[in-house]
């Protein structure tokens, strides 16, 4: 009978690990109507990010740099404490760029339209943890993982 409690024991914490690991990287992404209605449930995988040091960053915190287009879009500093900033290739404003940021959950938390290649995205008034921040210019879409500290 011990026997049994303790494999059943460490079945669930292997469960709870992988799910752990998987979270990381695979969510699912919502889309509302204007009403505020979900249509539509999509599972994704959160692209990688390659980190590089920069001297623009605040306080040397990592900047997250990736391909957006034909250019390189850089996402700075992360984790951050609040103010994250989101610095768009100029070639990508030739057309509309959005940004949004959602929780966990899939809720969004805010959305803007880029106006400049230097955005700054607020994120004082939101509780620690992982956000999911999604960059759109017409049909292409990027997602990256931001940490509130």
């Amino acid at each position: 009978m011990k026997r049994c409690f303790y494999f059943l024991g460490m079945l669930m914490i292997i469960l709870l690990a992988s799910i752990t690991v998987f979270s990381q990287t695979k969510v699912f992404e919502y889309d509302y109507d204007d009403s505020g209605n979900r249509i539509q449930r999509q599972f994704i995988t959160l692209k990688s990010a390659s980190v590089a040091s920069s001297e623009e960053n605040d306080f040397s915190k990592e900047m997250y740099e990736g391909l957006f287009g034909e250019g390189l879009i850089k996402i700075y500093p992360n984790p951050t404490k609040g103010a994250l900033k989101v610095e768009v290739p100029l070639i990508a404003l030739e057309q509309e760029v959005h940004i949004s940021i959602f929780n966990m959950q899939g809720a969004k938390i805010t959305s803007q339209l880029v106006t400049g290649q230097i955005n700054t995205i607020d994120l004082k008034g939101q509780p620690s943890g992982v956000y999911i921040m999604k960059i759109s210019s017409g049909p292409q879409v990027s997602e990256w993982k931001i940490i509130k500290e």
